[in-house]
């Protein structure tokens, strides 16, 4: 196995492996929006302290791409904040097609109703 890294900026790096079936990411990020549902929307959440919780929700990128997307989330306040995201695509993807993925994750953070 051989993990890559490239940064998309000195705060967000992306590692990934490509083989035979495929390209697997995992991209750090940092956007944070409000949703006070997201507990409901998880596909998994693990408590960490107090009101404080990691949560994974699959997250609909195209027909042929599938995403985990990873939040930290106060479920007192509401504050959401997506700090990493794991991908599978049969083939590498461009960088801009991964900042465009991040981008519009990151703006469905902002865009989802408290």
């Amino acid at each position: 196995m051989v993990f890559l890294t490239e940064w998309l900026n000195q705060h967000e790096r992306i590692v990934y492996e490509c083989i035979d079936d495929g390209c697997f990411y995992s991209i750090d990020v940092f956007c944070e929006g409000m949703n006070k549902n997201i507990l409901d929307e998880a596909s998994e959440k693990m408590q960490l302290h107090g009101e404080w919780y990691v949560v994974f929700r699959k997250v609909k990128a195209s027909s042929n791409i599938t995403v985990e997307a990873e939040y930290l989330y106060n479920n007192a306040t509401g504050i959401l904040q997506l700090i990493n995201i794991k991908v599978k695509s049969p083939r590498k993807l461009e960088q801009l097609e991964i900042v465009d993925l991040k981008k519009r994750l990151c703006e469905q953070l902002t865009s989802s109703p408290p």
